[in-house]
């Protein structure tokens, strides 16, 4: 009942059944605004059932700044210094509100001015209170937002830095290929996977080892980046399928069991066993390792600098890095894992779990890297 609202309250039982005689109830529908702005009226509205919508102007220059429920008072400011209504109130749904008409308290007797007296205090609680509840969720608004804008700038030195370091690495990479070329690459004379592997891990610890003293310095959330709770299902399912439509298309095809227009056939004396070598628990490691600075912390970080919601601006900037980091193995394969990196961005996007997306990365990577040696030993 609107005779028990909080504007009511400290009325005696005369006071009382005096607000209850001039109480009326309106049953308002959708579309129609009970309170229009400019209007000279200063009556009390108490939503008894449905909801309405705040709104200023008119027509086309009608703005929607708000919406209220069962509960809320309306027009208390108007009913203190009779101004006209600064806003219009329009149902949303069918309602019941009830009005208290002002000009009932300005007869001139005692039962009246106690109500009039009663309710201006009352008013002046709820103001009260509405300022402080206002005060208060503009600090911890302004809160977030220097948090936010903290936590930007964390990420936007991090991305800074991860540029700086690509290029390192892109430098450390061209020194390799300048230097133990004999030693790192397929047609190489004294090439020996080993060594290619040490090369491989080497230079990727020179990128990630800064790039993990940044996570600790800004309190990257790791522990969420590491778990595989995410999505475990769904995105060991996908990963798997994904994997498996690759491998039994591309391995066929390179035997020369099937055709495909994408895939060159090899010479007949490389067997299943040439292509299996390759899928290794180091490689494994490698490509869990890469995933976890790539998509883990590269394109979180990203995103969250960048303010990317749904990401596909973050997931084109790292797989142009991820090319990057591969341009000493030639334009064709760096082309190839720029590629890759899309799909591998789109997986994590979609499910938050680097098991998937490392599964995927893994064999995806397996393939390549033997695809190459089976290719370049031909040539």
């Amino acid at each position: 009942m609107s005779s028990s609202h909080f504007l009511f309250e400290g009325l005696d039982s005369e006071s009382r059944l005096f607000v209850q005689q001039h109480l009326e109830v309106l049953q308002v529908s959708p579309g129609e605004a009970f309170i229009k702005e400019g209007a000279n009226n200063s009556d009390l509205y108490f939503i008894d059932s449905g909801a309405a919508a705040l709104t200023k102007g008119e027509g086309s220059q009608k703005v929607t700044i708000g919406q209220v429920g069962v509960g809320e008072v309306l027009g208390e400011l108007s009913f203190l210094d009779n101004s006209p209504r600064s806003l219009s109130v329009e149902a949303i749904e069918p309602m019941e509100v009830t009005r208290f008409p002002r000009e009932v308290l300005n007869e001139p007797n005692a039962i009246a001015q106690k109500v009039l007296h009663q309710i201006e205090r009352n008013i002046a609680l709820l103001s009260t209170d509405r300022l402080r509840r206002t005060s208060d969720d503009f600090v911890q608004s302004m809160r977030r937002e220097v948090e936010l804008l903290k936590e930007q700038v964390n990420f936007g030195t991090m991305f800074i830095i991860m540029v700086i370091l690509f290029g390192l690495n892109g430098f450390l990479l061209n020194i390799i290929q300048a230097y133990f070329s004999d030693f790192y690459y397929f047609t190489s004379p004294n090439y020996t996977f080993l060594y290619a592997r040490l090369i491989d891990w080497g230079g990727f610890i020179v990128f990630a080892a800064p790039m993990l003293y940044l996570v600790k310095v800004i309190h990257f959330p790791l522990r969420e980046v590491l778990s595989i709770r995410p999505n475990l299902k769904q995105t060991l399912r996908e990963s798997l399928i994904i994997s498996a439509v690759i491998f039994l298309a591309v391995v066929p095809a390179s035997l020369g069991w099937i055709s495909l227009p994408w895939v060159a056939q090899v010479n007949d004396q490389f067997d299943l066993k040439w292509f299996l070598i390759v899928f290794t628990p180091d490689y494994f490691l490698h490509s869990y390792t890469q995933e976890l600075v790539a998509r883990g912390i590269m394109q979180n970080a990203i995103q969250k600098f960048l303010r990317d919601e749904k990401g596909h601006r973050t997931v084109i900037i790292c797989s142009l890095a991820f090319a990057v980091m591969h341009i000493h193995l030639g334009i064709v394969f760096a082309l190839t894992t720029g590629f890759a990196g899309v799909v591998f961005g789109y997986i994590y996007l979609r499910h938050k779990n680097l098991l998937g997306v490392t599964i995927v990365h893994w064999v995806i990577g397996a393939l390549v890297m033997r695809y190459m040696t089976v290719l370049e030993v031909l040539q």
